[in-house]
């Protein structure tokens, strides 16, 4: 019994590498506020649908992620609300970037990664933000695993030609928007065609929070890898001395 318990307890340290909570918010530092209200992920009003891509730099990553949920901040002074009938949102790793290196291209499908995956689908309503912080909020269906060493992520959202949009006020929900060259963000946007291929690149970028998992990956931390070695010990000894127990002479 004492050798199952012991490979057991190994069984879960293998199952499970060293986890942590993560929030990673994208923005430059110092974070703007209220530079642009557009393009953003989502537009105001009609129903003849958008499309944008938006590309975050691997270097606000620490390391391989499993996001699975993400929020913009209101402008300030524009704290409305905005109800879509459908959205499709996709994240995938491109090896695009802003505007410094090699720039999100023009045309939609090039900048996709092969790892792209629907992580929402569906109607979406942000009620009226009561604060400055990050309050229109999109939890994934789907959770996302990316590795910043891959290259940069990208954010996808396309809200289908015939999709209604609307809400109070006059700009409905409207998104803090950081301007700036070489600011890590860059995005490609057709505002006003949900069936658009192509659309046209903008050096603004909506401030984004991704939340997630933080996974410390294959290599397990210090004191893992002490526990895991110190059970494999304790589990080889049990062995030997199991079978010196049971062993039976015909002589």
């Amino acid at each position: 019994m004492r050798v199952c318990h012991v490979v057991a307890t190994l069984g879960i340290l293998a199952a499970n590498p060293a986890f942590a909570a993560d929030i990673v918010t994208i923005t430059p530092n110092p974070a703007p506020s209220g530079q642009a209200q557009s393009p953003a992920p989502f537009t105001y009003r009609g129903t003849s649908g958008s499309r944008t891509q938006q590309v975050y730099a691997s270097s606000f990553f620490s390391g391989p992620q499993m996001l699975t949920s993400l929020a913009f901040r209101s402008t300030p002074g524009f704290r409305n609300g905005a109800n879509y009938a459908s959205v499709n949102i996709s994240l995938s790793t491109t090896m695009f970037g802003d505007e410094t290196g090699a720039p999100l291209s023009a045309d939609f499908s090039s900048n996709i990664g092969a790892d792209a995956l629907l992580v929402y689908r569906g109607a979406i309503s942000f009620a009226a933000p009561i604060s400055d912080g990050f309050e229109y909020i999109v939890n994934f269906d789907n959770a996302f695993r990316y590795d910043p060493s891959m290259g940069n992520l990208l954010l996808d959202v396309t809200i289908p030609v015939g999709s209604g949009v609307d809400g109070p006020g006059f700009f409905l929900a409207s998104y803090d928007t950081a301007n700036s060259f070489n600011d890590g963000v860059y995005s490609v946007n057709s505002v006003f065609d949900g069936a658009a291929t192509s659309g046209i690149a903008n050096t603004a970028g909506t401030i984004t929070q991704f939340t997630g998992t933080a996974l410390a990956g294959a290599v397990p931390e210090p004191a893992t890898w002490a526990m895991m070695i110190g059970g494999f010990g304790m589990a080889g000894g049990a062995m030997r001395r199991r079978r010196a127990s049971t062993k039976i002479s015909f002589t």
